[in-house]
């Protein structure tokens, strides 16, 4: 687990029918698991913002847009000691480590019954 972690997030109504939002996430590193003695360097920490819109079509219908991580932003979320030539022969770096999310958009609709 990061020692410090923040998390921030927000919506506001722009009109009756149109809201916008986003959120901001960032954290310290943490040690790489099986590292039980902190012998080795911490991943890095990050910060990522995420942005968010609905728009109410009618009061059963309305349409959202998403982006995530709009600065495009590559950080690593965890790390992990493992054996590489498990993977692949030729390599030999025990550390394995799981990238964050790349950007993202979506668009949708939602329809209550």
């Amino acid at each position: 687990m990061p020692r410090h972690s923040f998390k921030l997030g927000a919506d506001f109504a722009v009109t009756a029918k149109l809201s916008i939002g986003g959120d901001a996430i960032a954290t310290s590193g943490q040690y790489l698991r099986s590292d039980e003695a902190n012998l080795l360097a911490p991943t890095g920490g990050y910060a990522v913002v995420n942005l968010r819109a609905n728009y109410e079509v009618t009061k059963r219908f309305s349409v959202f847009a998403r982006i995530d991580n709009v600065l495009d932003r590559h950080y690593v979320t965890f790390g992990t000691l493992g054996q590489p030539s498990e993977v692949k022969p030729q390599f030999d770096d025990p550390r394995f480590y799981g990238p964050g999310q790349e950007r993202g958009a979506w668009v949708g609709f939602k329809v209550s019954l």
